[in-house]
């Protein structure tokens, strides 16, 4: 993958249930851009963000719990939402974690132990995540 960069130290998540998974949402002028601009897992007690960008993947360890927040004067509000809550992911061992770029899309993508998976897609310059049965 020689046009892919990624910034930062992936973390090792296989073997590991993830206490919480929580995607960060884009929203300018009251419309949604972005369902995952970042999103944050915790595992071990430690946050990791993940911000999938233009062919480019940023990790970093953030030391806090990731809080909604905005920037009023600008339109622009960062709500977020519980994935790992919502579908019932806390807790249960990743078997597997794969990132795949095909030069228009850069996807990574978490299998855990019961089949689903976590997959954020950043195509066209916004970036989704969705959880789907394993195929």
């Amino acid at each position: 993958m020689p046009s892919l960069n990624v910034f930062g130290t992936q973390p090792d998540l296989v073997g590991q249930a993830l206490e919480a998974i929580v995607a960060e949402s884009f929203v300018f002028s009251g419309q949604l851009v972005c369902d995952a601009n970042a999103v944050f897992l915790k595992c071990a007690g430690q946050w990791h963000r993940l911000v999938l960008d233009a062919g480019t993947v940023h990790w970093k360890i953030q030391s806090h719990e990731p809080k909604p927040w905005s920037v009023p004067e600008e339109g622009w509000s960062y709500p977020h939402r519980a994935v790992g809550d919502d579908f019932g992911l806390v807790g249960i061992p990743v078997t597997d974690m794969s990132l795949h770029e095909d030069g228009a899309s850069v996807e990574f993508t978490l299998t855990f132990a019961d089949g689903r998976r976590l997959v954020v897609t950043n195509l066209h310059d916004s970036t989704s995540a969705k959880v789907e049965a394993h195929t």
